[in-house]
């Protein structure tokens, strides 16, 4: 089996690319976001009983890690 045959793949979490782009460890970050976002919508967004302070709590705890994970390692 070619080990070069797959140019991309992913390593400890992040997409590693044979043309060093961005492109698809960007989108993979948000993508993961959006998944943790719409997974919270029935539980969290729709909820008028629960205060803004506690779902920017949970925003910034469950949302924006997948999304800033590693992203001081990508090529602008």
């Amino acid at each position: 089996m070619d080990q070069h045959s797959n140019e991309n793949f992913i390593y400890l979490g992040s997409a590693v690319i044979s043309t060093n782009s961005s492109d698809l460890e960007v989108e993979r970050r948000i993508q993961a976001a959006t998944k943790s976002f719409r997974s919270l919508r029935q539980r969290l967004w729709s909820r008028d009983y629960i205060k803004r302070t506690t779902k920017v709590k949970v925003y910034n705890a469950a949302v924006l890690p997948p999304l800033h994970y590693s992203t001081e390692c990508i090529i602008l």
